[in-house]
């Protein structure tokens, strides 16, 4: 973590784009920091117990500083589980478990985005409004993807050895997300 704070600036902020792993730990540190327990242990409670995610494991850092930006290992049914939870506003069997309005903030466009994803960037969701039709995701390391399509009430879950997998290889599974899965389910697009 202290070399993120140590980078140089490489523009002024909130001048251009540029994804950061380093921004994403930093913001694990700001949660340990504010509520004197691990992001793990505040993930376990407040968001991985509401949804019966019983089964998890979150790398941490040489330091102990669970790894803001990777390292979480999740079963594909539980990365359903969190599209899910986004599709419908942060509810969860009846009850609330993400508040409303930071779902949408999260959802929404912040910045134009751009590599790695190719798209405007929210709240720590990548945001494709510009497709049709507009979806949002989460990308991970060699094709770990959780793709929301509200427009279809659809989420989409790919996962890879992302080991073997080489990054740009591991894009393959969003086009075909993109290009075969999705025009699936639109209106007229099954077989």
């Amino acid at each position: 973590m202290t070399a993120s704070l140590r980078a140089p600036l490489a523009t002024p902020p909130g001048s251009s784009f540029f994804y950061s792993n380093g921004a994403s730990h930093l913001l694990s540190a700001v949660i340990r920091e504010v509520s004197a327990r691990p992001v793990a242990d505040v993930a376990a409670e407040r968001l991985f117990a509401p949804l019966g995610i019983d089964r998890w494991q979150w790398d941490a850092d040489p330091q102990g500083l669970h790894q803001g930006c990777s390292e979480l290992h999740l079963a594909p049914r539980d990365l359903l589980k969190l599209g899910l939870l986004y599709l419908d506003g942060g509810r969860w069997d009846g009850a609330q478990v993400l508040d409303q309005d930071w779902v949408r903030a999260a959802t929404s466009p912040v910045t134009a985005g751009g590599p790695p994803e190719g798209c405007s960037y929210g709240l720590l969701w990548w945001v494709d409004h510009k497709a049709t039709p507009a979806r949002y995701l989460a990308g991970g390391w060699g094709g770990q993807y959780v793709l929301v399509v509200p427009e279809l009430d659809l989420v989409i879950v790919t996962t890879a050895d992302s080991y073997a997998v080489p990054r740009p290889l591991g894009f393959l599974l969003r086009r075909l997300a993109d290009k075969t899965i999705i025009p699936a389910f639109e209106p007229g697009g099954g077989p």
